[in-house]
């Protein structure tokens, strides 16, 4: 008898010592089963890691605190070269909004949004870690309007965030607030972004870039780690 008292406590004290962790889908959105399995399986130890780091407050962590959650994974877009160019024709300018493979999600630590963690699919369909650190104001705006059936728009080289739904672009974050400061239909917001870029050297800027980026973010993430494994071996 207390044998099997001492085996039900032992489990209750693994069931909430274990961290449980659980990354939404996103509502009324197709979130590849891989990469939900990547978030649930891998988040939460990146994320750990950095919290133990000495450059934490820099992704947000105002603390040292491991009650670490995650928010729905959020799928997100860019904009074709078609969406790009002046000169070429798109006939849907809807199909000039395109997926870039990979999916975002709120960090939340102490039950506070502090930042925003990714995952893509790469070309061979394993996943991996795109992006930890996309800022805390984007983490809030996520946290804020929580709606995966909105396409979310990044324009890489202003560090923009978009939501589009119905034909209608609004601004997410503060980058993106800078760059309009309304609701735009679709022809317009392309009218400003050709007008942006209408340099045909920086076109290029627009392109999905999340493997450079992810190779970049890795690799730091792997230089960390091993700084820090050599720094306990010590």
């Amino acid at each position: 008898m207390q044998k099997i008292m001492f085996l039900s406590l032992l489990t209750m004290f693994l069931m909430f010592s274990i961290p449980q962790i659980n990354v939404l889908a996103g509502k009324n959105s197709s979130i590849p089963a891989g990469a939900k399995e990547y978030a649930e399986n891998k988040f939460y130890e990146i994320v750990i890691d950095m919290v133990d780091d000495e450059e934490a407050e820099h992704y947000g962590f105002m603390s040292d605190s491991k009650d670490i959650r995650f928010g729905e994974l959020h799928e997100t877009y860019t904009l074709s070269q078609e969406f790009i160019a002046k000169n070429d024709k798109l006939n849907n300018l809807n199909d000039g909004v395109i997926k870039t493979n990979e999916w975002i999600s709120v960090i939340y630590q102490d039950d506070q949004p502090v930042n925003v963690i990714g995952v893509y699919e790469r070309e061979d369909g394993e996943f991996e870690l795109s992006v930890f650190g996309y800022g805390k104001d984007l983490a809030f705006e996520l946290d804020s309007i929580q709606n995966g059936s909105l396409k979310l728009i990044y324009e890489m080289p202003i560090d923009a965030w978009y939501w589009f739904n119905n034909g209608k672009v609004q601004p997410v974050n503060d980058s993106a607030k800078q760059s309009i400061n309304s609701e735009y239909n679709l022809e317009e917001f392309r009218q400003l972004i050709q007008e942006r870029y209408k340099d045909s050297q920086k076109k290029s800027l627009l392109l999905p870039l999340v493997v450079v980026s992810s190779m970049l973010l890795i690799s730091l993430y792997v230089f960390k780690r091993k700084r820090q494994h050599n720094r306990n071996a010590k």
